[in-house]
């Protein structure tokens, strides 16, 4: 598992990168905006990484557009996002109508004007795909590809599935403003970021996040490429993102426990959901790969 070794130290020379950059960068920012310090922190380390990945690609020779998942041609690409979008949509308007008919979620007693609501969903359409294309190329492109190659679909799958998962829960948290901001203090600013840990409160939604790698590195398996994986996932946030503003958290206190600690909506409901949704698309995906030992994925090359 070289390359899985590889990617973590990767991310946690980022993450230490920007603890140590931190003060200096606190200090030319804050000279012209008043971003709050952990806020600083945590784009300092998407910078790094967003930075060091290319590096790092090119180290292990998978600067490749077909390893990578943009091997298809450009209109066949932005097609496979927009029906990608589409599935994304349809399936987290599931959970989220499951969760309102459980009594888990409620619609908003304040109304909306339709041209608010357009407004919202196109928003959080966009941020869909910006979320969609950044954290695809990393994970079902970059880490997947680097474990497929070595290792083989499965461990691909589950492994890149994993770090997808647990990145969501490293969350900077606010600095005190007590406190006098040093040299050293992008380190405990880091240390705090993994405080989610040491909850059992998270294993709703890290599992429910785990499943969600799985089932979209399966989809770029059997797809080929990522775009069908962009195009869920933006999907997937655009719901999110709009249905969090027209509902709140509902009365059924028996039920909650399906909507999850995240962000309310990815739970056990969701999980269950994308546990059906990996079944199906398992076969097909083996199908293509050949069996996960050697096979070759269409598009790589």
């Amino acid at each position: 598992m070289r390359t899985f070794s590889v990617y973590l130290a990767f991310i946690v020379l980022c993450l230490a990168g920007a603890a140590l950059l931190f003060y200096p960068a606190w200090l030319g920012v804050s000279a012209v905006s008043d971003l709050e310090p952990h806020k600083i922190l945590a784009r300092l380390g998407k910078i790094l990484a967003a930075i060091g990945l290319v590096f790092l690609l090119r180290r292990l020779d998978l600067w490749d557009r077909n390893l990578l998942g943009y091997g298809l041609a450009r209109r066949r690409f932005l097609a496979n996002i927009a029906m990608g979008t589409l599935a994304g949509i349809a399936i987290m308007t599931t959970v989220f109508a499951m969760l309102v008919w459980l009594g888990v979620r409620q619609w908003d007693t304040g109304t909306l004007a339709f041209v608010d609501l357009a407004g919202i969903a196109a928003k959080a359409l966009l941020a869909g795909v910006a979320i969609g294309v950044i954290e695809e190329t990393f994970f079902r492109g970059a880490i997947y590809a680097g474990i497929r190659r070595e290792s083989g679909l499965w461990p691909a799958v589950i492994l890149s599935s994993l770090i997808y998962a647990a990145l969501h829960f490293v969350r900077t948290q606010p600095f005190d403003p007590g406190d006098t901001i040093g040299w050293y203090s992008g380190l405990p600013l880091l240390s705090g970021a993994f405080h989610q840990f040491g909850s059992a409160e998270i294993w709703d939604s890290f599992v429910a996040l785990f499943a969600a790698g799985v089932f979209l590195s399966l989809v770029r398996a059997w797809s080929g490429s990522i775009a069908l994986a962009i195009g869920i996932h933006a999907g997937w946030v655009a719901v999110i993102k709009t249905g969090k503003k027209m509902t709140d958290p509902g009365p059924a206190a028996e039920w909650a426990f399906l909507s999850g600690t995240y962000d309310g909506v990815i739970g056990w409901l969701a999980a269950g959901l994308l546990a059906v949704l990996i079944m199906a698309i398992a076969p097909k995906a083996l199908a293509v790969d050949g069996g996960g030992n050697g096979g070759r994925v269409r598009g790589e090359g």
